[in-house]
């Protein structure tokens, strides 16, 4: 078991940005889980510690709708907010 942690202070950054880099470090773990099962390998996968600080942010889960923000485009940017 790999109980190495690589921390990163990602400071302040964009929402977006952000997800993608969590996005990007998730499928190199699942490439190397992968390549553990079809090569019977055991290589150690990374663990990752992030701290980021990003402005304020709407999101909308699976289920959501746009219907249901109840604010517009111009209130998000008036407060400096994004929605995603």
């Amino acid at each position: 078991m790999n109980k190495k942690v690589k921390f990163e202070d990602l400071g302040l950054i964009d929402y977006k940005k952000c997800w993608d880099y969590q996005e990007e470090l998730f499928s190199k773990i699942l490439a190397v889980k992968s390549a553990n099962r079809k090569e019977d390998k055991s290589d150690a996968t990374e663990n990752h510690l992030l701290f980021c600080e990003h402005s304020h942010v709407y999101t909308l889960g699976k289920s959501g709708d746009k219907t249901n923000l109840l604010v517009n485009k111009d209130y998000l940017k008036s407060r400096g907010a994004t929605f995603y």
